[in-house]
This record gives structure tokens, sequence and C-alpha cells, in this order.
């Protein structure tokens, strides 16, 4: 009964939250639409760049789409002793070699890999986001090519000239949809059909 009621309280805070990202995303669309730059963000401790300021700090769900090269060490074993122990000796190897290439087989398939829950800053400039094992990483809109929002999927997806693509989702993805917008296209950000939705 206690966890039923954890769940349906988790659900409830989730949906509040989506509400929130979606009613601030459509308001800030209107402003931008209207002309107004947002309002600057207090930010202390990552320096930005010459006429770059902060527009909002959130969380979301952060990954990265890339394969491995498919390499794998394979181990040549040389056994002496009677029969038995060297058929089995070889048998090990053999087996051994065949779980490391299949685990490089599909280590090379591309996919999206480095799943995990981030703190994202967002500039006028990029997205800075905090990630466990490199910390604080860079996507500048200025190096974008291909640009992927899914309001109802709540989710963003970025490819870049340079780098892997980076893919955040989660209840403030509207935001983060129009805040990269901006960044990437300018003014014709308002004339994207994905975007619609939030000028709606």
């Amino acid at each position: 009964m206690a966890k039923g009621k954890q769940i349906e309280a988790a659900r409830a805070a989730a949906a509040e939250q989506s509400a929130h990202w979606w009613q601030y995303a459509q308001l800030a669309a209107r402003e931008a639409r209207a002309g107004h730059t947002p309002p600057a963000m207090a930010l202390h401790g990552i320096v930005l760049g010459h006429n770059e300021f902060a527009i909002l700090q959130t969380e979301a769900t952060y990954a990265r789409l890339w394969g491995g090269d498919g390499t794998y060490f394979r181990n040549s074993t040389f056994a002496f002793g009677n029969p038995a122990f060297v058929v089995g000796a070889l048998a090990a190897s053999a087996i051994g070699n065949s779980a490391r290439k299949r685990a490089a087989q599909r280590n090379a398939q591309v996919t999206w890999r480095e799943h995990q829950h981030v703190s994202v800053i967002v500039t006028n400039h990029r997205f800075l986001c905090h990630t466990r094992v490199r910390g604080w990483l860079s996507f500048y809109f200025s190096g974008v090519s291909e640009f992927y929002p899914d309001l109802h999927g709540w989710n963003l997806t970025l490819v870049f000239e340079n780098g892997d693509p980076l893919q955040l989702s989660g209840p403030s993805t509207p935001a983060l949809s129009l805040w990269s917008a901006i960044g990437i296209l300018g003014p014709r950000w308002a004339d994207d059909p994905r975007l619609a939705p939030l000028l709606g």
C-alpha cells in the first residue's frame, strides 16, 4: 500500500514538474518572439566567454551516441603437460577469446551511451553539462550541424560538426529546446514548426 502511494506521489511530482517547465518555455518563447532578452542568471565559479551570459540552470538525462573501435586482446595459450590438460587449457583460451570478441563487437555498435542525470547550465552560446567522469562539458550552439527538438517526446538531440551527438531528455526539455533553437537558428527559431506548440 505504501509503495503504491509513493509511486502515485512520484508521478504527481513528475507531472507538476513537466507542467512547470512547459509553462516556463511558453512564457520565454513569447518573450523571445517579442524581442526581449532573457535576464542574466548569476553564475559563480564557471568562467563565461565575452558577451556570454547564463540564462538558467536545470537538470536533464544525458546521453551520447557513439560506438567503440571493435578491437580486443586475443590471448594465445601455450600449454604443456598431459593431453587432457593441454586440451582443457586450449578450450579455455578459445572460450575467453570468443567472449572478448563478442564483447568488442557489442561495444563497436553505435548506440546511446553514458546515460546519466546531469546538471545543465544554459547560456546564450552553449549548454554546459556536468558529467560524472569528465565534469563540466561545453556544447556550443555554433558547432551544431543538426537540431532535433521533440517537445512531445520530452527530448532534444543535437548533432555536432565535431564530436558525438548529444541527447538531453526530461521535464526541462521544452526550455532546453527553446534556448538551443534561439542559439542555433537566431530569429528563424520562431518559424520552426517543431517549436510551434510553445507559441500556441
